[in-house]
């Protein structure tokens, strides 16, 4: 599309445009193209607190923070994007990269994370909007929804809610995105579309993992333990994982045969000599963890009969979470230890 007739089409969607404005700053929504899709646009009280106040995140799955054009308008929004990373968006930006982030939100006991996927649309209608609001929020409106839209018609309201529809006079190309993951460590690029690996991974100041290498196999990684549980002691303290391991360990049948895994210094230090005990490492370097974690694990599946293998982890920070949903997924079982708190193994 020329310059001119995109500057065309803008004017004459001015109104239209100012229109959505006002509706973001009464609570409406608003449809447009993104470049990939279409999606439902708001407002929300998070974003006028730059997200580090107290309000809390709009709630759904697969929410994006939709950022401007120019990277002046979204500068307050920078300390989301990990350093590392800063570089390839400024470079791709507005264009086909999303970056998927970790977020904080709540306080205290009620204080949880959440990932976004922050990314800056390049759609001329959708580029000329946010230029005019600021930043947004978006979900992507559903399969049916978006063939609705790309037939250039208007899709209906949902729940009571106050919906405006914009629509680009010509025929919209879409592109497919690249996404990487920035949320856990290592990062992982997760899908490559317009943008190619190379492309991006030359901009990026971190090393970073294609979708397709994992910690663990493919397979369900129960196929290791036939006929056996894999439990999950999470203590926030260290010092809590000896009298842990050791009250559960009682609570195994005799006929099961029982195998602890530990980091470096809990098995040395209170189990040296224990020959169910096998060291994975320190959770320092939490990939290191994973290769020694699997192979001990394969190893495990060579030998037969009914067992327990307890996985005890402790002091897992921010740049644990990779490993944490590894372990989510090939657990049978996750408890938390706490301070004079009684552990009972669920074995059934």
């Amino acid at each position: 599309m020329l310059e001119a007739q995109k500057q065309q089409h803008l004017r004459t969607l001015r109104r239209a445009l100012n229109r959505a404005v006002t509706s973001f700053k009464e609570d409406g929504k608003v449809v447009c193209s993104l470049g990939w899709g279409f999606g439902r646009l708001f407002h929300h009280p998070w974003i006028d607190q730059k997200g580090q106040g107290e309000s809390l995140l709009p709630q759904g799955d697969d929410l994006f923070l939709l950022l401007p054009p120019e990277a002046e308008q979204w500068e307050d929004f920078l300390h989301l994007i990990p350093e590392g990373a800063r570089k390839a968006v400024l470079f791709f930006w507005p264009g086909p990269v999303h970056l998927r982030i970790r977020v904080e939100e709540g306080e205290g006991d009620g204080k949880r994370l959440r990932r976004v996927t922050l990314c800056s649309p390049w759609s001329p209608l959708c580029k000329e909007l946010l230029s005019r609001s600021g930043p947004v929020f978006c979900f992507q409106v559903d399969a049916d929804e978006n063939q609705t839209m790309l037939e250039g018609q208007d899709i209906p309201e949902k729940d009571g809610e106050q919906l405006r529809v914009l629509h680009w006079p010509e025929p919209e190309r879409m592109l497919e995105p690249s996404l990487l993951d920035v949320s856990t460590r290592p990062w992982r690029l997760l899908a490559q579309g317009f943008v190619e690996a190379d492309e991006l991974l030359a901009r990026l100041d971190e090393p970073t993992l294609l979708s397709e290498d994992r910690a663990f196999p493919v397979r369900a990684i129960r196929r290791y333990v036939p006929e056996g549980k894999t439990i999950i002691v999470e203590a926030e303290d260290k010092s809590l994982l000896p009298d842990a391991v050791q009250a559960l360990r009682q609570q195994v049948p005799p006929d099961a045969f029982v195998r602890i895994y530990l980091d470096e210094s809990t098995a040395h230090n209170h189990f040296p000599d224990d020959r169910e005990v096998r060291v994975y490492g320190e959770l320092n370097d939490p990939e290191r963890v994973r290769r020694r974690l699997q192979a001990m694990l394969e190893r495990q599946s060579r030998r037969f009969g009914k067992r327990v293998l307890l996985i005890a982890v402790a002091e897992m920070g921010p740049k644990c979470d990779s490993f944490r949903a590894d372990l989510e997924k090939l657990s049978d079982g996750w408890l938390k230890v706490g301070a004079d708190q009684e552990l009972k193994l669920d074995l059934v």
